[in-house]
């Protein structure tokens, strides 16, 4: 039993990604609240549908946000969630209709996540042999700048970059 509970905490604190925050991985894995506290509509539109900002603000400082764009074919979707100014993640996901949305049927069919993690301020880059792509610092660099606009900057805690 010693046994395997020293090679748990082993593992755990040997995962520089777990030893960031922990409480971001159980925020990142559950799904945002019911209802967001504050919703506010986009100001620079990404498409013809528009898009929402929803936000779920926290006592203790942390928050979550979303950034929602509308579109014929499907939309995507931009998730923040900080729980520390040193540890946050943010995650971009595509959804495409089977049809488009005003068609009566239309479901999604297909849908794609790309997450990054930023552990004290930096993008945490997963060791050798887990595929990551040459482009994942640049789109980690783009998926950040989308929670620079203006309108949701008073919600937005202070986040080390």
């Amino acid at each position: 039993m010693n046994l395997l509970a020293a090679s748990t905490l082993l593992a755990l604190t040997a995962s520089p990604v777990l030893a960031c925050n922990e409480a971001l991985f159980v925020r990142l894995d559950a799904p945002p609240g019911t209802e967001p506290g504050v919703s506010i509509d986009v100001t620079e539109i990404g498409s013809t549908e528009g898009g929402e900002w929803q936000i779920w603000p926290d006592e203790a400082g942390s928050v979550e946000m979303v950034r929602v764009d509308y579109g014929e074919m499907g939309r995507s979707a931009s998730r923040l969630v900080v729980v520390a100014p040193d540890a946050y993640a943010i995650t971009t996901t595509e959804f495409s209709y089977s049809a488009p949305i005003y068609v009566s049927g239309a479901s999604t069919i297909r849908q794609e996540t790309d997450i990054f993690v930023f552990c004290e301020g930096r993008l945490h880059l997963p060791g050798e042999g887990f595929g990551v792509s040459e482009s994942y610092a640049a789109k980690a660099r783009e998926a950040l700048a989308v929670f620079d606009a203006a309108e949701i900057a008073e919600h937005l805690p202070e986040m080390m970059r």
